[in-house]
């Protein structure tokens, strides 16, 4: 199917919303002071890297044989599904990602006969949110409730323990290829809610002119003389991934038995004394760090000659690798800038001890109805989505990350290649859970500002400045 006729597909399905808005004015009239504002948007729901990876890089062991994902029943009458998605995922965005996924659903539509698939967009997270839809239209709109939809890792849990969604453990292989951390992510202690569907994570890169040997460790950053860069002006406050990473990968604790936020005095003190190192072996530049507020800015940084050593999104670290590959620039991420002349490997972020670490943040495809006609529906079309070929297409195109070997592998990179990714994720971690990550990120970018802005002389004075903002 081309794009123009993925398009007018998605446009005949956009009849059915004025019945749902009908339904949806009918229920709240009579429930006048219960909805908040927002709810009103149910209305509305459809809106070269040329080189190797070094071989100091510890590689994993043979992947095991997998088993393959389950199946179903044929379904025996028509069922009219929907499908809500987050707007990373938008079929109708004008991108080769959102080709790539409403091609997907539209081919499942067709080859599938008895099943039509609705697929409605509406913003990932927070407030208006798919979870907030989904618990507020469960209370005083339940017709307008989808059958299955994609949820952040973090809401996807909060909606299991509100019973929003069904429990999954009885259609998930022993082992269906899924990256560990992927898989827990989509778990509660009372079971599996959701398949992983597709990621986000990041890792660093390194220009090999300075030397050889990955800086995997901080001992090797300083002794190999590597100039570091971090986001030192997030505009929302908060660590990014590489701090964080960088503070975990240390030992360092975010929550406590309950759930609330934490961080342990000695860890951060040691993290803290790694960047003063660097900063007074020149290494490290404040006045540059404070210019960065992202991610994408310390890569641009890296590529234009500024630093040595950078974090950068997977995605977009491989995307220009994988078009190289193809023979198109088709799989380039947009926000990536031109690749530097001279070499630039793949590498983690350093830690202590050398050991990879990325945080990995997981969608998960879970299903809403208990109709057992319903769900053996919807469950068909999650195994047409995660099959390994539907999602390497989808993750190389759409600047996202696998969740399962099979993708990886898919992705058809040099073997080398395809097993530094494999133990990058295979030793990801989750992100601090929702009740304390806020906290956490703010405080630990407490204390890397002290540094940075000249106020904390000592990674014990910094230290205590995170400690500090924890606390309030």
């Amino acid at each position: 199917m081309n794009q123009a006729s993925c398009l007018l597909w998605c446009r005949r399905r956009l009849s059915s919303l004025a019945g749902l808005s009908f339904l949806l004015a009918s229920l709240v009239a009579c429930s006048p002071g219960t909805v908040p504002e927002w709810f009103s948007d149910l209305q509305g729901l459809i809106s070269p890297l040329p080189t190797p990876v070094p071989t100091s890089l510890p590689m994993p062991q043979p992947l095991p044989t997998h088993t393959p994902l389950p199946t179903t029943a044929p379904v025996s009458r028509e069922v009219n599904l929907t499908l809500w998605v987050p707007d990373i995922l938008d079929p109708f965005a004008e991108t080769d990602g959102a080709e790539a996924f409403g091609t997907q659903v539209a081919d499942f539509d067709r080859a599938s006969r008895e099943i039509n698939v609705e697929v409605l967009v509406k913003k990932g997270t927070g407030a208006g949110g798919l979870y907030d839809l989904l618990s507020t239209a469960s209370r005083v709109a339940p017709a307008v409730v989808p059958d299955l939809l994609i949820l952040d890792q973090q809401e996807l849990l909060k909606a299991a323990r509100e019973g929003l969604i069904q429990p999954l453990d009885d259609y998930m292989p022993s082992d269906a290829g899924y990256f560990p951390t992927a898989l827990a992510g989509m778990a509660t202690e009372e079971g599996l809610w959701a398949f992983p569907y597709v990621a986000t994570a990041e890792q660093m890169g390194y220009r090999a002119s300075v030397t050889a040997t990955a800086p995997i460790t901080w001992t090797g950053v300083l002794s190999q003389s590597y100039s570091l860069v971090l986001p030192g002006a997030p505009s929302d406050g908060l660590a990014s991934d590489a701090l964080l990473s960088i503070y975990v990968g240390a030992g360092g604790r975010v929550a406590d038995d309950k759930g609330l936020p934490t961080l342990d005095r000695a860890v951060l003190e040691r993290v803290y004394g790694f960047i003063v190192d660097l900063q007074d072996v020149g290494l490290l530049d404040a006045e540059q760090l404070l210019g960065l507020t992202d991610t994408a800015s310390c890569w641009a940084a890296l590529l234009a000659g500024q630093a040595q050593l950078a974090p950068v999104s997977v995605s977009a670290y491989w995307n220009p690798r994988l078009a190289a590959l193809s023979g198109t620039n088709e799989l380039s991420a947009p926000e990536v800038p031109a690749m530097p002349t001279d070499v630039v490997l793949p590498t983690w972020v350093p830690t202590e001890s050398g050991a990879p670490i990325t945080i990995l943040h997981t969608w998960g495809i879970a299903v809403v109805t208990d109709d057992p006609v319903r769900k053996e529906a919807a469950l068909e079309l999650v195994r047409w989505l995660v099959s390994a070929q539907r999602m390497a297409d989808l993750t190389r195109t759409a600047s996202l990350v696998p969740t399962r070997h099979q993708v990886v592998e898919t992705w058809g990179l040099p073997r080398d290649e395809e097993a530094f990714i494999i133990t990058l994720l295979e030793s990801s971690v989750s992100p601090p859970p929702a009740s304390a990550e806020t906290a956490v990120r703010r405080a630990l970018q407490t204390g890397l500002t002290t540094i940075l802005q000249g106020d904390a002389v000592t990674a014990e004075v910094s230290a205590s400045q995170a400690l500090a903002n924890l606390r309030r």
